[in-house]
This record gives structure tokens, C-alpha cells and sequence, in this order.
């Protein structure tokens, strides 16, 4: 094992982890796993019965309305001459 890596977090140390987090990120932070590896190992828990509680998913696409206004709103000024 590589001296600098974290030694593997046993399944009620992950469980604690998850069931005590507000999102996916926190349980990145918490167990030092990837965030795919987290969510693989949570799917994991589920199908051999473990009822782990939903996590908020992440707000998918972008409120291209307000990006626009944005935008405008931070034109660059136009130079006069």
C-alpha cells in the first residue's frame, strides 16, 4: 500500500459518513473516496437491503435566462470617440 493514501473506511464507517452528510461532496470529504466510488458503494449498500437516505442530486442545466442577464449586465462599456 502506498504510505500516502488513506487505509480503505470499513462499510459502518462509510454509512455513518453518508447518513450524516448533506450531499455526495460531503461524504467525498469525509471517507477521502471519489465521488464516483461513493456513489457506486451507496448503490452498492442499497441492493443488499442497506436503506440509505437520498441525497439531493445536483440541479442539472443552467438558468439561461438569468445567465443572459447577466451578461448584458456586464457588457463591456462602449469607448466614445
Amino acid at each position: 500500500m502506498d504510505i500516502t493514501s488513506k487505509p480503505p473506511i470499513s462499510a459502518e464507517d462509510f454509512i455513518i459518513a453518508w447518513q450524516s452528510a448533506v450531499s455526495t461532496k460531503e461524504v467525498c470529504e469525509k471517507t477521502g473516496l471519489s465521488l464516483n466510488r461513493v456513489r457506486t458503494r451507496a448503490r452498492e449498500f442499497r441492493v443488499k437491503g442497506v436503506p440509505l437516505k437520498e441525497m439531493p442530486r445536483p440541479q442539472r442545466g443552467q438558468d439561461w435566462k438569468h445567465l443572459a442577464d447577466v451578461a448584458r449586465t456586464n457588457q463591456p462599456k462602449k469607448e466614445t470617440t
